[in-house]
């Protein structure tokens, strides 16, 4: 609704109805459309639609909340249903003919470009306190000017309560506010608020963030919420592992994440072509880039004349990334075997110490001079290891 009415596009749908879930599982039964009862303790259907899944849910109010948990009864009171939300702009409905209704002032907030709780700012928190990062989250994504001065010092006050929410939520909400357009205002306030440390107990670098969209945006890359995260502290390996074990990253998350904090630098100073193209063989093309941004963004924050005095040369190492063509190396196990090395450590030792000798020349020996080289390494393989085990 609120992003129908910005014109902006909206990721899914989301229905009421004062019909109970039970009853709105027998409706959709009877259309022939599948159901998954995603939420039901919350009055919550999913319809499984053919162009992606719509939730529907019924109108409800709060009987009972404790900051993490709601137990809810079922209401036909769609002003009642409104009232129980977080921000007047996420209480705004429409009827099946695009009547607009607003119980809570959400339209005028939400053309001003204001996020307001409704009611208390601090009786909303204490009945979710996921909503205190929800609420620097809508200011990153909707908001213009000054964030509302009554919700940030209930959000601040409140600061402590993150603690007790799950990562999966913290993660969900912290990685929406890292992908919205400039959201690095959004995170000095919650730095300054001390409501940050509360997820980042590690060293925090707000500036970086601040000046990384425009870098991101130079070079055509879309936002990136680990790219994001990765310049928005500095942390040691072991920070990386304990943060994402709390944030209940992915596997693939908390690899990526601990690639991007601990392989930056490589770009300061800015490598020449052949040790750029050795880093891109290294990292691939994904990781040079990012590792490219989060430094220039480090560098720009630190000088903010340094992204102009240094275009020229991101955009020829950019160039780098995307046309050249990453060789393959020429060699495999069966030509360390046919080098006398047979099976065993040697093969893989040999062939690193090869492929390491080719990349130094910038990969230009082809597959004959590769061959040459392995055959002389393999030799000297053999002279080195004890009589009587040539495999070791």
């Amino acid at each position: 609704m609120r992003d129908a009415l910005l014109g902006r596009p909206s990721e899914d749908t989301d229905l009421a109805t004062d019909a109970p879930p039970q009853r709105v599982i027998e409706i959709l039964d009877g259309a022939g459309i599948a159901t998954a009862p995603t939420g039901l303790s919350h009055g919550t259907v999913t319809a499984i639609m053919g162009d992606g899944p719509v939730q529907i849910t019924t109108l409800r109010r709060d009987v009972s909340t404790d900051g993490r948990r709601a137990t809810v009864a079922y209401t036909a009171d769609w002003a009642e249903d409104a009232a129980r939300r977080d921000f007047t702009m996420n209480a705004l409905s429409a009827d099946r003919d695009g009547n607009v209704h607003d119980y809570v002032g959400g339209l005028e907030d939400m053309e001003a470009g204001r996020v307001r709780f409704i009611g208390d700012a601090a009786d909303r928190i204490a009945e979710d306190h996921l909503r205190i990062l929800r609420f620097f989250r809508f200011n990153a994504w909707y908001a213009r000017g000054a964030a509302d001065a009554g919700a940030l010092a209930a959000c601040t006050a409140a600061a402590d309560r993150i603690d007790r929410l799950s990562g999966e939520r913290l993660w969900h909400e912290l990685s929406r506010t890292l992908t919205a357009p400039d959201p690095g205002t959004v995170f000095a306030i919650m730095d300054t608020a001390g409501v940050l440390e509360r997820l980042l107990p590690m060293a925090r670098h707000p500036e970086r963030i601040a000046v990384l969209p425009a870098l991101e945006r130079g070079a055509s890359v879309k936002p990136e919420a680990l790219r994001r995260m990765a310049s928005l502290i500095d942390a040691s390996e072991e920070e990386v592992v304990g943060l994402s074990r709390r944030l209940r990253m992915s596997r693939a998350e908390a690899t990526r994440l601990k690639a991007l904090i601990t392989r930056r630098g490589a770009f300061l100073p800015p490598p020449g072509k052949a040790a750029a193209r050795r880093l891109l063989y290294d990292a691939g093309a994904a990781l040079f880039v990012d590792l490219l941004l989060l430094d220039h963004a480090e560098e720009t924050a630190r000088d903010p004349d340094a992204s102009a005095r240094h275009a020229q040369t991101r955009e020829g190492l950019l160039r780098i990334a995307t046309d050249w063509h990453t060789p393959r190396f020429p060699l495999g196990g069966r030509d360390a075997a046919n080098a006398g090395l047979g099976e065993g450590p040697g093969v893989g030792k040999c062939l690193r110490m090869v492929e390491e000798w080719w990349i130094g020349n910038d990969f230009a020996p082809g597959r004959a001079a590769c061959l040459d080289r392995l055959q002389k390494v393999a030799e000297e393989w053999k002279r080195g290891q004890p009589e009587g085990n040539p495999r070791s």
